[in-house]
């Protein structure tokens, strides 16, 4: 059996795909370590308010705060703010977020062996550097790509709302819809995927829940020993 904890495994999805839950549950089958870019936002971005935001006299003072988690609540009451700020968080996560993102993933690599990036992952020039970093690195790398129906993301967001929030702070449909606009299809990568449908209780190769995209004869294997450990977590 191949040793998936040993490989690089991509999470790709919009938010409240289950991206992040199914992250957590591979790692403990596979006792790998995970890094999400949530975390890394939590890590080097000053919390604050709306006001603090808009009281920055320039935008390098701006862009130290965490954009997403203080302006996203506002989107919906306020769309007329949209313009103005969501480039900067669209910035924020090309200039400061993914680059740090990364840093951290290839030291987990190389000290690990293996590691787990959860992100949406929208943009395929991101994704790119993701696979080019195992191939560095000579290891094989895996893309799930997670996916919901929206009706069930509507509620799943609701009860973000509500305070049942994970670790991503989307929790609106304006804000969904505005992060779904830029997604870049992953399936279009051309590289070994699992497609994982987090709204079917148990996902399965079975059910319809788990499903291959592009699988190369080359890591079959891997592949298919990785679907396995996907079947068996709960969530």
């Amino acid at each position: 059996m191949l040793d998936e904890s040993k490989s690089e495994i991509v999470m790709s999805g919009l938010p409240a795909t289950g991206k992040t839950t199914v992250a957590k549950g591979l790692a403990e089958v596979l006792e790998i370590r995970t890094i999400n870019t949530d975390q890394i936002r939590d890590a080097i971005l000053k919390k604050g308010t709306r006001a603090d935001v808009d009281n920055c006299q320039t935008d390098e003072e701006r862009m130290k705060y965490d954009l997403q988690e203080i302006l996203d609540p506002f989107f919906d009451r306020y769309p007329s703010i949209v313009p103005k700020y969501q480039p900067k968080i669209s910035e924020q996560k090309e200039t400061i977020i993914y680059p740090e993102f990364f840093k951290t993933a290839e030291r987990l690599l190389i000290k690990y062996g293996g590691v787990i990036l959860d992100a949406t992952f929208t943009k395929r020039k991101w994704r790119l550097e993701a696979y080019e970093l195992a191939r560095k690195h000579r290891k094989s790398f895996y893309l799930i790509y997670c996916v919901c129906p929206e009706e069930v993301i509507r509620k799943r967001l609701e009860g973000r709302r509500r305070g049942n929030i994970g670790v991503s702070e989307v929790t609106t449909m304006k804000v969904y819809n505005i992060v779904k606009s830029g997604l870049e299809n992953p399936l279009d990568d051309g590289v070994s995927t699992l497609v994982y449908d987090s709204s079917i209780p148990h996902p399965s190769l079975r059910n319809g829940g788990i499903k291959f995209a592009h699988r190369e004869k080359w890591n079959s294997k891997g592949l298919d020993a990785l679907a396995k450990s996907l079947c068996s977590i709960v969530v």
